[in-house]
């Protein structure tokens, strides 16, 4: 025990634990520590003061309605800053994924953005990128759904959105659709 003891306290075991707490605060790629470089730091903050035009194409979405999104899912998507890297803000969460709902590539010969390219804008590394688009959609359905996402509850319900596919598509005892091909 005293000689347990004797060691830590010793000053080559305090080296060796500092420079091992220096290189794992370094493992990474460079890039993704200059965080003062990365598109939501610079573009898309010079665009929401300054180019609401450009903040619309950029997400597909007004300014308005990306701050009244974010004041609702932020206290579900916010997370704590650890001693090795600050946490992806709110804000920046909820950019990734809209920008990635806004540019997403379903297969190689659909145009649009990869995560990977997403990665690099947002300076974001790959881990967290995996657990981001799922808590954000599924911090998006939880407030939005009682809004946005009402299913009919009584068959006079029913029956009023089977008449109006049948009036509008001609598409008679329909109750849905996906994406305006899949109907049921």
């Amino acid at each position: 025990m005293a000689l347990e003891n004797l060691y830590t306290s010793s000053p080559t075991y305090k080296q060796k634990t500092q420079k091992t707490k220096k290189r794992m605060v370094g493992l990474g790629l460079p890039w993704l520590a200059k965080k003062s470089k990365k598109v939501f730091n610079n573009l898309l903050k010079e665009m929401f003061l300054e180019d609401s035009r450009g903040f619309y194409e950029f997400h597909r979405m007004s300014k308005d309605n990306f701050v009244k999104l974010l004041n609702l899912v932020s206290p579900l998507i916010r997370k704590q800053d650890t001693k090795l890297r600050k946490a992806v803000s709110p804000a920046q969460r909820l950019s990734f994924y809209i920008r990635y709902l806004a540019t997403v590539r379903v297969s190689n010969q659909c145009p649009g953005e990869s995560r990977r390219s997403l990665e690099f804008q947002y300076k974001i590394n790959h881990k967290p990128d995996i657990h981001i688009i799922p808590e954000v959609c599924d911090a998006l359905f939880a407030v939005l759904r009682g809004t946005y996402l009402k299913l009919p509850t009584t068959s006079a319900e029913w029956q009023e959105v089977a008449s109006g596919f049948s009036n509008v598509w001609q598409f008679p005892n329909c109750i849905g659709a996906l994406d305006g091909s899949a109907s049921f």
